[in-house]
């Protein structure tokens, strides 16, 4: 999600979107409105922002939301998220969404959205991952260790971690 957001603010340019991240794992029924979540989440950020500019970006259709952790909300909350999700995307049906979850009990409510699985890593791409990541720059052998022993043998003996960029980091 946060390659998403990075990605979209730096092509501002080409795509024309405004990104809007939204940590799902604060939302619940006392949050209220998700338009009104959504822009506490916003207003955190920067209090340059109104309700009033970001209804009409959202009315022109100029947003990509990224609700990060669906499967972070309570379940005493899901019902009630599903239902402010449908009535804010009914409301604002020109912009795009991307809804990140682990697995999830069920998709059924979200037939709206095409559901997408992350595949597993690669080695490759486990180690570039690796090399990637800014880690102890001060000491650049703690990196080039573990980097040895996720290419000889942890990447076998570990999948289930290594094949995960998020466990991985």
């Amino acid at each position: 999600m946060r390659h998403l957001l990075i990605n979209t603010i730096d092509n501002y340019e080409t795509f024309k979107l405004i990104p809007v991240f939204v940590p799902l794992k604060d939302f619940d029924d006392t949050s209220g409105k998700l338009f009104e979540y959504i822009y506490s989440k916003i207003s955190d950020f920067s209090g340059e922002i109104t309700k009033e500019d970001f209804n009409s970006a959202l009315l022109a259709g100029r947003c990509l939301l990224l609700f990060d952790g669906l499967d972070e909300i309570g379940t005493n909350n899901v019902g009630f998220f599903e239902r402010e999700l449908g009535s804010f995307t009914d409301k604002y049906s020109e912009n795009y969404y991307v809804i990140s979850s682990r697995p999830y009990q069920s998709f059924v409510s979200f037939d709206r959205f095409s559901v997408l699985r992350l595949l597993p890593f690669s080695i490759e791409q486990a180690l570039h991952l690796i090399d990637n990541l800014d880690f102890r720059p001060d000491d650049p052998s703690i990196k080039a260790k573990f980097r040895d022993e996720l290419s000889k043998r942890l990447y076998r003996t570990h999948r289930t971690f290594t094949e995960n960029p998020l466990l991985l980091t």
